[in-house]
């Protein structure tokens, strides 16, 4: 599987590091799944991540959000 990630750059590394069982990819037309991680502020001053996965290609259609 090709995973492309749009996740703020402290998290590319992890991620990468905990996740070896895929091929990352540069470019998200070649992704099989795209990766996107995004961090919302909350009134408390911390913040929430949400991540999403959408699918693409053979995937297309196939989308969370967490």
């Amino acid at each position: 599987m090709r995973l492309y990630l749009d996740v703020p750059l402290q998290l590319t590394d992890y991620i990468k590091g905990e996740i070896t069982f895929v091929n990352y990819v540069r470019d998200a037309y070649d992704a099989d799944v795209n990766v996107l991680i995004t961090l919302e502020p909350i009134c408390s001053g911390g913040g929430m991540y949400t991540i999403s996965l959408i699918g693409e290609k053979a995937f297309e259609g196939i989308n969370d959000t967490r």
